[in-house]
């Protein structure tokens, strides 16, 4: 008698967790990793503060996971990183309605990141504005130097700064030489600063391929 009326409430706790389940893996879209040029658009995006070319960056390219992190931060997509640290610098909380959920497919867990929304954007920004400490652009010439031939320098580009091609992190080096301004004579910040407006003219341009794409 008793299990025959356990068997229907079973059923219904089951079936409710099903429709949770189901609710939970369509409500955000599912992460994965992003390209070389995705992770060098939203780096240069932030450092430069560019919050326009972070529509460039599809939703679904994971910009972080923490295995250890509380629900809700366990994963977080690289676009809405994008709109939140540039959101932070210029103080304009507009920019956190693009900061949206991912999470992680069956294979990696099911990582929550629900907890990177809009919400979450403002109130960073409320509490730590004037104190950013977040960081752009840090990659390596394995993934970097592709995308910077793509955008037509070349290693005499490097040597006509005095860094070292063979250096692991020259291009990045390169990169945060055009972000700072220095002090110097009229005729070299003129320089560097026609330098810089190359750099993101050529930037503007660039569309990043689909990470599926065969050409």
């Amino acid at each position: 008698m008793n299990r025959k009326r356990k068997a229907p409430k079973t059923i219904a706790i089951l079936a409710l967790a099903g429709v949770g389940l189901w609710l939970y893996v369509h409500r955000y879209p599912t992460g994965r990793i992003p390209t070389a040029c995705e992770q060098f658009t939203a780096g240069v995006a932030i450092d430069f503060v560019r919050p326009d070319w972070c529509k460039r960056i599809p939703i679904e390219a994971v910009g972080g996971t923490g295995g250890f992190s509380p629900k809700g931060f366990q994963i977080e997509s690289l676009r809405s990183d994008c709109f939140l640290q540039t959101a932070v610098q210029t103080n304009n909380t507009k920019l956190c309605s693009e900061v949206k959920p991912i999470r992680s497919d069956w294979l990696d867990g099911l990582a929550d990141g629900s907890g990177y929304n809009e919400a979450y954007c403002r109130d960073y920004i409320k509490k730590f504005g004037r104190n950013w400490e977040g960081g752009g652009l840090f990659m390596s010439n394995d993934e970097l130097a592709p995308v910077m031939h793509q955008l037509g320098y070349t290693d005499q580009t490097l040597l006509d700064m005095q860094i070292d091609p063979n250096d692991a992190y020259s291009w990045n080096k390169y990169i945060h030489y055009l972000l700072w301004d220095r002090p110097g004579s009229m005729r070299n910040y003129e320089r560097e600063q026609e330098q810089k407006r190359d750099f993101l003219d050529r930037v503007g341009k660039l569309r990043c391929k689909s990470r599926w794409s065969l050409f």
